[in-house]
């Protein structure tokens, strides 16, 4: 039999979306929810909800199904999460950008003054780590995201690989794995401004004294 050639993440959108897989069974909302908080190592103890025969009488998609069924718990979320939309996670594709200058609440930028008694001294920005900090770790977290759910699906596309499927041959991902490659990464981001420790920074560090205004 002549199978039809499929990239994975084609071929699972088929199988959850198309096919109905990824939206079976009673409360599925709910039970995706759980997927992305069980900490486990596989589906098994009701994860995924189980498909209905009505919805799918192709042998490939139940085979998708099952082998995400297999795939650790975090990731299969993530993997079901775009599958049945035939979505793909942000990557932040507007990257990391610089750090910018912080302002005051009427909306003018800060400066710390070598004189703190005369404006017309030297002086140096603040900058706004706190604020850039906090997107670059948002930019990390989508990130990894995106490499999670790739890694997914090559695992998928091995697990599928081995003469399961009888309509299909599936290949890897097309899409890329790191489609950020090429772009510059972060400003060095001070250390008292990382996740670690930003909160019990409630103002920035200063390399010289003075005042701010």
């Amino acid at each position: 039999m002549l199978k039809t050639r499929i990239d994975i993440e084609r071929l699972v959108a088929w199988a959850l979306g198309d096919q109905g897989l990824g939206w079976t069974g009673r409360d599925s909302l709910s039970g995706l929810q759980a997927l992305g908080t069980k900490v486990d190592n596989s589906l098994q103890g009701g994860g995924l909800p189980p498909p209905s025969a009505s919805l799918a009488d192709n042998e490939d998609a139940w085979a998708v199904h099952e082998a995400i069924h297999r795939l650790p718990v975090r990731v299969a979320s993530l993997v079901v999460q775009f599958g049945r939309i035939g979505g793909r996670p942000d990557w932040s594709p507007d990257g990391y950008g610089h750090v910018s200058q912080a302002r005051n609440a009427n909306g003018t930028l800060k400066w710390v003054y070598e004189n703190p008694k005369n404006r017309r001294s030297r002086r140096w920005p603040v900058m706004d780590w706190p604020d850039y900090a906090a997107h670059v770790e948002r930019v990390d977290h989508d990130r990894a995201r995106w490499a999670d759910w790739h890694a997914a699906l090559r695992l998928l596309a091995e697990a599928l690989g081995d003469g399961r499927l009888r309509y299909h041959e599936v290949t890897g991902p097309a899409v890329a794995a790191e489609p950020w490659a090429g772009q510059a990464g972060p400003d060095p981001v001070p250390p008292e401004f990382t996740m670690a420790s930003r909160r019990a920074a409630a103002n920035p560090v200063y390399d010289r004294p003075g005042i701010v205004g």
